[in-house]
């Protein structure tokens, strides 16, 4: 197998996953969004998909590397990567027969790049060697006649596996905790205090409260613990 049949495996493969026709799987230069006084250039996409939806439309795209030796590295990544930034697509893939470094696939995650291992599960010698139109309808010929999928793949990484760290809220303060360190206090409309995000002071007191100000949900007055840790509250 060369490089031209294993890309067209790939077109078999995504359109008989993604459940389309092959023929929606296409190949394409897209022209890069020319600027005054520069060059004009091209991006070649090997394989570009769209998805539409009542009120959407995405472009995805993907790279077929085949390799006989050495695995997908993080520069073929990166490149990928830039890519789909400058032809705007939603989604791109990177698909080998032969897998990925650990520095690509560590790229992989940090830029949603999807990675997909896809090889023949057919005797390739059969394939023709050029003419992308006749290796495409002898991996048709040869599917109809299989009781088996003509190839197998293993999803390396899905592009966005994202885990939120869980906000936990902060410890509830009696009068005699320690508030932490003050950060700023030349600031009249912010109160930075450690262990808190951001105390908001309010440029008029609330009533009952006497001379001072509000900070959050709590009623300040001059004499309270954190205009002790601040000093007096300065108005505008």
């Amino acid at each position: 197998m060369n490089s031209v049949a294993y890309e067209e495996l790939c077109r078999f493969f995504l359109a008989k996953t993604l459940g389309i026709d092959v023929g929606e799987v296409k190949s394409i230069r897209f022209k890069n969004p020319k600027r005054p006084n520069f060059p004009e250039y091209a991006h070649q996409i090997d394989l570009y998909w769209e998805a539409t939806s009542n009120i959407a439309a995405y472009l995805h795209i993907a790279n077929a590397k085949f390799r006989r030796t050495g695995k997908i590295d993080q520069p073929d990544v990166m490149l990928l990567a830039k890519v789909k930034e400058k032809v705007a697509a939603h989604k791109a893939f990177l698909i080998t027969n032969i897998g990925f470094t650990t520095g690509a696939v560590a790229a992989a995650k940090d830029e949603g790049i999807a990675l997909l291992v896809v090889q023949p599960n057919i005797e390739v010698s059969d394939l023709p060697k050029k003419h992308r139109t006749s290796i495409q309808a002898k991996l048709q010929e040869i599917s109809r006649g299989s009781r088996s999928e003509i190839f197998t793949h293993q999803v390396i990484h899905k592009g966005y596996e994202l885990s939120v760290p869980q906000i936990q809220d902060p410890p509830a303060h009696g009068p005699e905790t320690d508030l932490g360190q003050v950060v700023s206090t030349n600031v009249p409309s912010k109160v930075m205090v450690s262990g808190w995000n951001k105390l908001m002071v309010n440029s008029s007191p609330s009533p009952g409260s006497g001379p001072g100000g509000k900070v959050g949900n709590f009623s300040v007055g001059q004499g309270s613990p954190i205009t002790k840790l601040m000093g007096p509250i300065q108005r505008k």
